[in-house]
C-alpha cells in the first residue's frame, strides 16, 4: 500500500526522542503505534509490553487493528535506545508512531483514549477517531472542539510524533487540564472538517489502486502537498464527486504538477463541460 510519508532516518528519529525524554525524565513515556499498518503482514514483536487501547467491550472487535501503547523504559538508556530504535525502523514510512509524556503510565492511559476512539456524530453516527494514525493527529488541534481536544489530551504533558516528512514534530495539548467530558461528539463543521484533511490521501489512495506507476517513489511528503492543492482547486469550484477530484490529481501528475493553471482546464471546469463524475474521460478527450 502507498502512503504519502516519507521514510525516517532510525538514528536521528531515535537521538531526538531519546534527547526528549531525557529533558522530562519524571514523566511516564509512552509510543502509540497504530497497528492498522501492519494489518495482513507478519505479527510484530514490539518491545516492552504493549497495552492494545481497543481491549474494551465497545471495541473489543477491532482489536486486531487496535493502536498500542507500549511503555518506554526511560530509567535504562540502553534499552530504551533499543526500544526507540526499534520502532522507528518498523514504522519508517507509515503514518504510525508517536509518543506521550503524561503523569499516567500506558495502562492508566488507556481508559480515558477508549471513550475518545468512540465519537458521536450530531446525527447519532458512530465514528472511530484514529488519532494514532499521525496523518490525522496533527490536523485534531485545529479541527476539533477545544473541548474534545481537552479531553484527548488530558493529563498528557507532551505528544510527539513523526511527520509526512519523517522528522520529529508536536501537537500542543491543551494548556489547561479539566476533566473530560463525555460521550465526546463531533459537530457537522468538524466532521465536514476531517473528510476535507483526510480527501488528499484518499485521492492518493484512489490513484495507487489505478495507476500506481505514476506515483513518486519518493518525496512523497511534497507529492502530498501537491495533491492538497488537487483538492482546494477542486472545492473551490465546487468539484464534488471524487472520481473528478481523482481525475484532476491524476492528470495533474501526470502533466508534472503544472496543470491547475492550464487555460483547456480552466475552460473546461468554467464551462461545466463533464457529465458529474465523469471528468477523466473529458480530460482525456481534451488533451488527446
Amino acid at each position: 500500500m502507498y502512503f504519502a510519508v516519507d521514510p525516517l532516518n532510525v538514528v536521528d528519529v531515535t537521538d531526538k526522542l531519546v534527547k526528549l525524554i531525557a529533558f522530562n525524565p519524571e514523566a511516564n513515556w509512552t509510543a502509540v503505534v497504530d497497528s492498522a499498518f501492519d494489518y495482513g503482514r507478519g505479527k510484530c514483536d514490539y518491545p516492552g509490553s504493549p497495552e492494545a487501547l481497543y481491549a474494551c467491550d465497545e471495541l473489543d472487535a477491532m482489536q486486531e487493528v487496535s493502536p498500542l501503547l507500549v511503555p518506554l523504559v526511560t530509567g535504562k538508556p540502553a534499552l530504551l535506545d533499543e526500544q526507540l530504535s526499534g520502532l522507528a525502523k518498523h514504522c519508517s514510512g507509515r503514518p504510525m508512531l508517536s509518543v506521550v509524556a503524561s503523569p499516567k503510565n500506558a495502562e492508566e492511559l488507556k481508559p480515558n483514549w477508549q471513550k475518545c476512539a468512540r465519537v458521536t456524530t450530531d446525527d447519532g453516527q458512530k465514528l472511530l477517531l484514529r488519532f494514532a494514525d499521525t496523518r490525522v493527529l496533527p490536523v485534531l488541534p485545529e479541527v476539533l472542539h477545544p473541548a474534545s481536544w481537552a479531553a484527548l489530551t488530558h493529563e498528557l504533558s507532551q505528544w510527539w510524533y513523526v511527520d509526512r516528512a519523517g522528522t520529529i514534530a508536536h501537537v500542543p495539548v491543551a494548556t489547561v487540564d479539566t476533566a473530560p467530558k463525555f460521550p465526546f461528539a463531533i459537530g457537522k463543521r468538524e466532521f465536514k472538517k476531517l473528510l476535507e484533511q483526510g480527501e488528499p490521501d484518499s485521492v492518493i489512495d484512489a490513484i495507487s489502486r489505478q495507476l500506481a506507476e505514476i506515483l513518486p517513489p519518493s518525496n512523497k511528503a511534497a507529492f502530498f502537498e501537491r495533491i492538497e492543492i488537487v483538492c482546494e482547486f477542486a472545492r473551490a469550484r465546487e468539484i464534488d464527486a471524487f472520481p473528478d477530484v481523482v481525475a484532476l490529481g491524476i492528470f495533474d501528475t501526470l502533466n508534472g504538477h503544472q496543470s491547475l493553471s492550464n487555460p483547456k482546464l480552466l475552460n473546461l471546469v468554467a464551462e461545466r463541460g463533464w457529465k458529474r463524475g465523469e471528468m477523466a474521460a473529458a480530460l482525456t478527450k481534451l488533451f488527446d
